[in-house]
This record gives structure tokens, C-alpha cells and sequence, in this order.
């Protein structure tokens, strides 16, 4: 199952706070679709029982999740409120955050070579431009 850019970054935050001792993730973070406070903290929710689901994350929900009120009838959730120090990334978790941190360096290595081969291409004709304007037309 494929994961949506807010999934994605939420598993690449709760790696970080993981392995690398970075801060834990925290809702304020991410540009959520909803923009009702309540129903953010119910979309939230949703993403991390998904990637729990997947077996990519893993957490206590009775330690994680503080939950009351009325279930949101879109998202299926009751949370008022997370302690995401309980959320921990599991050994699929790290696969799947190191597989998309190669795929990014190999993209940004092919976009790397591409561009120089079109700047090398425009200095063989250093005779009508200067840098600038080989540098500029290429940066976009």
C-alpha cells in the first residue's frame, strides 16, 4: 500500500526521532487537510493507526492516544490528545524510510547529471552566451 506525502512524512519524522535522537513528531508539523483543531487531531490519528496498521510504526495506543468525546464519523477516531513519545519505528518502518531516502538520492543524482550534460552542451557554445545566462537558463 502506498503512502500519501503526509504518511510519508510522518514515518520519515518518527525515523528521525528514533535513530537519530531528533525531536518527536508533533501535529503542528504537517499541513493536514482538515483545518477544524478537533478534526486535525482525528485525521492525525487516522495517519498513525494506518502506518501501525502497516507495520511500519508501533505504539501503546492506551499510552499514545488520549481519547474522549464523540468519534469522528470521517476519520473513525475519538483522540483528544497524543503522547507521540510512545511511537517508535519498527524494522519494515526503517526499510521502507531508507528505500525512500535512496530512491530521493538516485533522483536527485539523475536530475544532478542531467542538468550538467545540458550545461556542458551550452559551453561548447561559450561563443554567443556568457555563464550567466547558461546558468540561468539550466536552474530552471
Amino acid at each position: 500500500m502506498e503512502l500519501n506525502t503526509i504518511e510519508t512524512q510522518i514515518l520519515l519524522d518518527v525515523y528521525e526521532a528514533d535513530i537519530n535522537f531528533k525531536e518527536q513528531i508533533n501535529i503542528n508539523n504537517y499541513t493536514l487537510n482538515e483545518t477544524d483543531k478537533k478534526e486535525r487531531k482525528h485525521e492525525f490519528a487516522a495517519y498513525l493507526l494506518k502506518l501501525k496498521r502497516l507495520k511500519y510504526i508501533d505504539f501503546d495506543e492506551e499510552k499514545t492516544f488520549i481519547k474522549g468525546g464523540c468519534q469522528s464519523p470521517k476519520y473513525h477516531t475519538n483522540v483528544i490528545m497524543f503522547w507521540t513519545e510512545y511511537i517508535h519505528i519498527t524494522e519494515k518502518g526503517i526499510k521502507c524510510v531508507e528505500n525512500i531516502k535512496k530512491t530521493v538520492l538516485e533522483k536527485s543524482k539523475e536530475e544532478l547529471i542531467d542538468w550538467g550534460s545540458k550545461v556542458y552542451g551550452e559551453i561548447k557554445d561559450w561563443g554567443t552566451k556568457t555563464i550567466a545566462e547558461i546558468f540561468i537558463k539550466n536552474m530552471k
